[in-house]
C-alpha cells in the first residue's frame, strides 16, 4: 500500500490558477475524498496525483519517493496506481472476464496466476456469476464494478476514483457507495476518491479535503465537516443550511430584519453570519421557544416533515422534523421555536475573498505581479487602500456580469499595469507606488464598459 503526500502543488493553466499551496497528507490505507464544487479543481488535483498532469510548482510523494516535482516525473503507468473514471470505460468487446484480466495481460502474468486473480477479485465485486457475459448485457452498476475489478486486480498501491458513480441512477450510487467502502476495507488500500456529491464523501470517507477555487478549505472527518465547518462556504455546501445577519450583543446576537434575538455566549463580536441547520431547529412549547414565526409551508415527505418559517422582516428558518412532532402544524399557523447548535462567523465584508487572492497565497497575483516587474528593475508596491479599491471593483462586476471569480483580478491587474509605462532606472531601480486614487481614475469605467470575459481564455 502507500501513503501519498502532496507538497505545496500549484498548477495554472495560462493565466489561470486551478489549484494553490495544495498540501495534504493521505495516510496508508486511508480513504480519501477530495470535495468540492465543478471547477474547483479537485480532478487536476486527482490527475497530478495520477501522473496525467505536472504540477507547475511543488511535488508530489507516494511513501518517501518522489513521483513529480520540479526535477523528477515518474509516468502513470509507473506509479503502481488502479484508476478508475466517471465513464465506465470497459472494452464493449471483451467478456467481463477479459476485461479485468487485460492489465495482467500487459504485465505477462502466467495465465495460471490471472486466472486465480480474477476469479477472486470478481467475486469481491460480486461479478463471479456474470464472467463470460459482454459489457451490453450488464446495468450501469455492474459495468462499473467490472471497471472496479480491473483497477484492483493487478493489487495497486493506490486507488483512484474520478466521479465514479455520477452516471448511475441514485439507488445505485447508494448501494455502490457502501460495495466499494467494503472492497476498499477488504482489500486495505489508499483510496483517493473525486466527487462534488457530499452524500457520498459523508458515507464513504474517513477524511473529506474541501475545496474551493483551487484551495483547500478544510480537512477532517466527515463528523467534523458537518459539525464544525471552518467557514460559511463549507457549512452552505456540506448539507443544509440557513443563513441569518446578526450583530453580537450582550448575551445575544440580534437577528438582522426580524427583530428577534438568539440567546449566545460565545467569543465572536460585531458583525456576524447565523447558520441554522434544519436539523438543529425544533418546535418548542408556548413560551419556551429561542424564537417565533408563522408556517410558511408545510410538507410531508413519509420519513420527515419539510417546513418554512416566516420569521418576520423576509428572514426564514428550514425545518426538517419528525412528522410526529409536527402534528398540528400546517400553513399560516404561528409557532415556536427551539433553536439549537448554530453556527456563528464573523460576517465577511464585500470584497475580502478577492483581497486575500491578491495578497495571502505564497504565490498571490500581487506578488507575481511584483516579481514580473522586478525582472524590469521595477520596485512595485500596492497601497492597502489600492488592493480595496480593486476588490471592490471585482465585486461590482460580478454583481453585473457572470460571476468568474478571481480570474477577474488577473484582468484588472494587466489593465491597470497596462496603463503605466514601467521602465527600469538608469540609476537603480525605479521605484512605483499604486494607490487607490490610481485604481479608481484608471478602472472605474471597467465596470460599465469592459467586458473583462472576453479577455479570458
Amino acid at each position: 500500500m502507500s501513503s501519498v503526500t502532496i507538497q505545496n502543488v500549484t498548477k495554472t493553466f495560462g493565466n489561470t490558477t486551478v489549484l494553490e499551496n495544495f498540501d495534504a497528507v493521505f495516510a496508508d490505507g486511508e480513504f480519501i475524498t477530495l470535495l468540492g464544487p465543478s471547477g474547483c479543481g479537485k480532478t487536476t488535483m486527482l490527475r497530478i496525483i495520477a501522473g496525467f498532469e505536472k504540477p507547475t510548482s511543488g511535488s508530489v510523494l507516494f511513501d518517501d519517493r518522489v513521483v513529480s516535482s520540479d526535477k523528477v516525473f515518474i509516468p502513470p503507468e509507473k506509479r503502481d496506481i488502479g484508476m478508475v473514471f466517471q465513464s465506465y470505460a470497459v472494452w464493449p468487446h471483451m467478456t467481463v472476464f477479459d476485461n479485468v484480466a487485460y492489465p495482467l495481460q500487459i504485465k505477462k502474468v502466467d495465465k495460471a496466476a490471472i486466472r486465480q486473480k480474477v476469479e477472486h477479485v470478481l467475486e469481491v465485486v460480486h461479478l463471479a456469476q456474470y464472467r463470460d457475459r459482454i459489457p451490453s448485457q450488464l446495468s450501469g452498476g455492474q459495468q462499473q464494478r467490472v471497471a472496479l475489478a480491473r483497477a484492483l486486480v493487478a493489487e495497486p498501491a493506490l486507488l483512484l476514483l474520478d466521479e465514479p458513480l455520477s452516471n448511475l441512477d441514485a439507488k445505485l450510487r447508494e448501494s455502490m457507495r457502501f460495495e466499494i467502502k467494503d472492497i476498499q476495507k477488504q482489500y486495505g488500500i489508499t483510496v483517493v476518491y473525486v466527487t462534488h456529491d457530499q452524500t457520498e464523501a459523508m458515507a464513504m470517507s474517513d477524511r473529506i479535503v474541501v475545496i474551493n477555487r483551487g484551495v483547500i478549505q478544510q480537512v477532517g472527518s466527515p463528523k467534523v465537516i458537518y459539525n464544525e465547518p471552518a467557514n460559511p462556504f463549507i457549512a452552505d455546501f456540506v448539507g443544509k443550511i440557513e443563513f441569518l445577519e446578526g450583530h453580537v450583543e450582550a448575551g445575544c446576537i440580534a437577528l438582522e430584519g426580524c427583530g428577534q434575538k438568539l440567546p449566545y455566549e460565545g467569543d465572536a463580536k460585531g458583525d456576524v453570519i447565523v447558520g441554522v441547520r434544519p436539523e438543529h431547529v425544533k418546535y418548542a412549547e408556548a413560551g419556551k421557544g429561542t424564537l417565533h414565526g408563522v408556517v410558511k409551508s408545510h410538507f410531508y415527505l413519509g420519513d420527515v416533515d419539510d417546513c418554512r418559517i416566516d420569521l418576520g422582516g423576509g428572514k426564514e428558518l428550514r425545518i426538517i422534523a419528525d412528522p410526529y412532532e409536527s402534528v398540528g402544524v400546517e400553513a399560516g399557523k404561528a409557532i415556536e421555536l427551539d433553536v439549537r447548535n448554530f453556527l456563528v462567523y464573523p460576517a465577511e465584508q464585500p470584497g475580502e475573498d478577492f483581497r486575500r487572492i491578491l495578497t495571502q497565497p505564497e504565490n498571490a497575483l500581487i506578488k507575481q505581479y511584483q516579481a514580473l516587474m522586478a525582472v524590469d528593475d521595477v520596485e512595485l508596491s500596492f497601497t492597502p487602500d489600492a488592493l480595496d479599491e480593486m476588490a471592490h471593483i471585482a465585486v461590482e462586476m460580478n454583481d453585473s456580469r457572470e460571476n468568474i471569480g478571481a480570474r477577474r483580478l488577473h484582468t484588472l491587474i494587466e489593465e491597470l499595469l497596462d496603463e503605466v509605462a514601467f521602465s527600469g532606472g538608469e540609476n537603480g531601480p525605479e521605484k512605483i507606488e499604486i494607490d487607490g486614487k490610481y485604481v479608481r481614475e484608471h478602472l472605474s469605467h471597467t465596470v460599465q464598459q469592459f467586458d473583462v470575459s472576453k479577455q479570458i481564455i
